[in-house]
């Protein structure tokens, strides 16, 4: 649909309809250009700074995390295995 025929169209509704049409008209554009002005991270930034990110980060068990894993699987294999 072509704008002038758009514009014909709103033209010839009501007064009321008409400001039904501008209301969602500033209502999309409001929703599409606040998620257009989003930088990609930029909501990371506050996750970053929040304490519970990052709390195992200096912990020693992770100094080799796939160790750390393999043993826990180990564990829960072996606990499954010894069960009648």
């Amino acid at each position: 649909m072509e704008a002038r025929e758009t514009l014909r169209k709103i033209s010839a509704l009501p007064p009321e309809a008409q400001a039904i049409v501008l209301d969602l008209l500033e209502t999309l554009s409001k929703r599409y250009s606040a998620k257009a002005k989003v930088k990609p991270g930029s909501q990371m930034k506050g996750l970053r700074a929040d304490p519970f990110i990052g709390m195992w980060r200096d912990h020693e068990v992770l100094n080799d995390a796939s160790a750390y894993v393999r043993d826990i699987r180990r564990g829960e294999w072996e606990r499954r295995v010894k069960r009648p």
